[in-house]
Parts: structure tokens; sequence; C-alpha cells
């Protein structure tokens, strides 16, 4: 039996001079803080670019260009969704110029994260958020090594 997905998109953003990324945070199911990528689910009839579009317009306040530089992964998350459905999550690396973040209500607080900041395995803790997610954390890392 073929299992159904939903699609969700995450941005991996990277500064001007491609040398940090952008981490946002959320509270999790157990009410911890968690380092995220800002993005979400793709709607009926989006494509990926409308999809980032509409959710770096709704979590940073973002309505300028939005160039996807590459994919970066694309992996099935989980099943079970309140839906039934499982998620495809795929994360693709996006250089935004981008010089104020104004995060919305859903997330806490941001972050610019070098290459030193995300060294060694998960759970990384960055001022007392947590990145425990082995997916992000190596996107993060190969989007720092792309030039």
């Amino acid at each position: 039996m073929p299992h159904k997905f939903e699609i969700g998109v995450k941005a991996v953003i990277r500064n001007a001079e491609k040398n940090k990324i952008l981490f946002l945070t959320s509270k999790d199911n157990h009410n911890e803080e968690i380092l995220t990528f800002p993005g979400g689910r793709m709607e009926t009839g989006e494509s990926l670019l409308e999809t980032l579009k509409r959710e770096l317009m709704e979590e940073l306040s973002y309505n300028g260009e939005v160039n996807i530089k590459r994919l970066l992964s694309a992996n099935p998350r989980k099943f079970n969704l309140e839906n039934g459905c499982g998620l495809m999550l795929i994360t693709v690396l996006v250089d935004l110029n981008i010089d104020v973040v104004n995060i919305e209500k859903e997330h806490l607080r941001y972050f610019w994260l070098r290459m030193e900041n995300l060294k060694g395995e998960v759970p990384i803790y960055i001022e007392g958020a947590k990145l425990d997610n082995v997916e992000y954390l190596e996107a993060a890392r190969l989007a720092l090594e792309i030039k």
C-alpha cells in the first residue's frame, strides 16, 4: 500500500558573505527551545518556490527576491501527522539579501551561526536553545561549504 506524504520545505539561509546560517528558535512538544530553519508545509497547488516565498513572508516578514541555489536534502521525516500522512522534508540553500531579521510570533529568537558553532554531534546548544536534528546540522554544514 503506497504511503501518502505532505511536503515540508525549509530554507537554509546564508548571509551575504556566505559564512553564517540563519536559525530560528521555537518551542517543541516538551516546551524546550529548539533551533530550526524557516519554512513549512506546501499548500495544495503551490510550487516549492511559492511555498518558500509564503513561509518567508509569514515567518520573517521578508518580501524580497528568493533564489533557490541548491537542494540540500529530501528525506521522509515522520508518519502519522494529524491527517495520517507522512512528511517529506526538503531543505534548500537560499541566499537572501536580508539585513534585518523580523521574526513573527511562532518563533522566539534568531541566530546567525558560523561553522565553528556547528562542530560536534547533536545535540548542540546555543544560548540554551537545542539543535538536535541531524539533518538540519548536516544541511547547515553543507551550505557553509558551498561557495
